[in-house]
C-alpha cells in the first residue's frame, strides 16, 4: 500500500502521503452523545434525495426534525 501512486496526482506516492497524514492525527475525533443518531439522520436525508423519495427541502426538514427530537 505504501508504494501506491496515482496518475491523477501526477504519480505522487499517495500511499506514503496518506500514511504520513494518518500518523499525524493526534487522536480520534470527538463523537458526542448523539453523534450516531445525527449521522444517521443526515445520511437518511441524503439517501431520500438521491433515491428520489423527497426533494432537498423536504428531506432536510425531516432531518432537522429528527435531530431536534433527540433532545
Amino acid at each position: 500500500m505504501a508504494d501506491a501512486t496515482n496518475a491523477f496526482f501526477n504519480d505522487a506516492p499517495i500511499g506514503t502521503l496518506f500514511a504520513d497524514r494518518a500518523t499525524a492525527v493526534p487522536a480520534a475525533p470527538y463523537k458526542g452523545q448523539f453523534y450516531f443518531q445525527v449521522n444517521t439522520a443526515i445520511q437518511d436525508a441524503l439517501t431520500r434525495v438521491d433515491g428520489g423519495t423527497d426533494d432537498v427541502a423536504t428531506s432536510w426538514d425531516k432531518a432537522v426534525s429528527e435531530i431536534e427530537a433527540l433532545g
